[in-house]
């Protein structure tokens, strides 16, 4: 299945192709507008029900919109024919079977299928009840009609083909309604997380793991979801985030923890990892940037808000591989993790490009014997004045698999914690 436009997935697990991924990894843009996903692993379920009846033929499938707009003002001065005239739509919509002309207008089995239009999406996503599809034998020059809007999403079995066709409209993680509805708006459900998984090249060898997550008052309570508050602290909340469409409502952004439950408690957003460390001079800290949040306290309570910027709903489907090839290795940042810019000799803050010379793949520092200068050097915007220092490499890529884009990456290290491999400007987790 070959992705042409759009992008989403449909609540399917996306698995592209070796190919497309190759072709991303190459693009000097870093993304493909078409891309092609592994049988059984794209946006749109397809079954073989009758294998007599297949063609041998290629086929499209394009999202439409099922509503067709009217001018009542030719049609105003006569209430009867304007419900007729609504009527036929309704009753015809949207597979276009009335015929009836009604007030000189067109008979609704002439008019085209509108196109969806990025105008009337709603947050970037189609409205799932006026939006359908058609799906066209390219071959036979034939098109086929489910008559059915996405939302509903059930299958449709196309008996002179064979085939049967599933395409359901999801909604985002945390998504919104039209109307807003503080009831339901922001609140993260169950079948928002369609699932992770992790893999390795020797099933035998799984040779890296995380650390989970583990609710309490210490480092190890480093994904914020729940409905914990504390009076005292509120960088210790789990965090709330706001779902008032003109006004202020807070609600924990994640009260049910779906998050703390991915592969483990091992992998969150970030916008739901701890901001700080939660106890002075100890070794625990947290992933987060205490700019995360806003916290309040006092007599209205204790709250951790997330800042507007960082919504949930933008999550995507995306795969993280790890491997030995340096070929699709990721330039990327290297950032300082120490919460305590005093304890550390290049007084960095936290979550500031490290302080100390970019490395090569092999971790060999800018200028030093051995080191390929190629690899150490950036200067990106071609000035003159490349990036001496905070760059490295992550050993692998991520790839959007809803947009075919090559994601950036960044890592961070604790450069207070050097006898644990946080002071070399590599990714080696210890």
């Amino acid at each position: 299945m070959t992705r042409i436009e759009g992008q989403g997935n449909g609540g399917n697990y996306l698995d592209l192709t070796a190919e497309s991924v190759s072709k991303i990894l190459s693009n000097p843009s870093g993304r493909e507008n078409t891309i092609t996903y592994e049988n059984g692993r794209g946006p749109i379920n397809i079954r073989v029900v009758d294998p007599l009846n297949v063609p041998n033929s290629n086929f499209s499938v394009a999202l439409i919109n099922r509503n067709y707009f009217f001018r009542n003002d030719t049609l105003a001065g006569n209430p009867a024919a304007l419900n007729q005239y609504i009527n036929s739509i309704i009753n015809a919509d949207p597979c276009k079977t009335s015929t009836v002309s009604i007030g000189g207008r067109a008979p609704h089995s002439t008019l085209p299928f509108p196109k969806l239009q990025h105008s009337s999406d709603l947050d970037g996503m189609v409205n799932q009840d006026t939006a359908t599809w058609v799906l066209k034998d390219l071959n036979a020059q034939k098109s086929y009609y489910p008559c059915k809007s996405i939302k509903i999403g059930e299958e449709y079995y196309f008996a002179d083909l064979g085939l049967s066709v599933t395409i359901g409209g999801t909604r985002d993680i945390a998504g919104i309604e039209r109307p807003f509805n503080n009831a339901s708006d922001k609140y993260i459900k169950q079948g928002d997380i369609i699932g992770a998984s992790i893999g390795f090249a020797s099933s035998g060898l799984n040779w890296l793991s995380g650390v989970p997550d583990v609710d309490g008052t210490d480092g190890f309570n480093w994904i914020r979801s729940g409905n914990y508050t504390d009076n005292n602290d509120p960088n210790l909340n789990d965090y709330e985030t706001n779902n008032g469409a003109t006004s202020n409502n807070p609600i924990f952004a994640d009260e049910n923890q779906y998050f703390e439950n991915v592969l483990g408690g091992t992998w969150a957003p970030y916008a739901l990892v701890a901001p700080s460390k939660t106890i002075a001079n100890i070794i625990y800290a947290a992933p987060g940037s205490p700019n995360l949040i806003t916290t309040t306290s006092g007599t209205a309570g204790s709250h951790a808000n997330l800042l507007p910027v960082f919504d949930l709903r933008t999550l995507a489907s995306v795969d993280i591989v790890i491997t030995k090839d340096k070929s699709k290795w990721t330039r990327c940042l290297v950032l300082e993790e120490s919460d305590e810019a005093a304890a550390i000799p290049s007084k960095a803050n936290k979550l500031e490009t490290r302080r100390k010379k970019s490395v090569d793949k092999q971790g060999i520092a800018l200028g030093d014997p051995g080191c390929n200068t190629a690899e150490a050097y950036l200067d990106s915007a071609g000035t003159g004045q490349p990036f001496y220092t905070g760059l490295s490499w992550f050993p692998g890529y991520a790839i959007n698999l809803e947009t075919g884009e090559r994601l950036n990456i960044a890592f961070g290290e604790d450069s207070y914690q050097a006898n644990n491999n946080g002071d070399d400007m590599m990714w080696n987790p210890n």
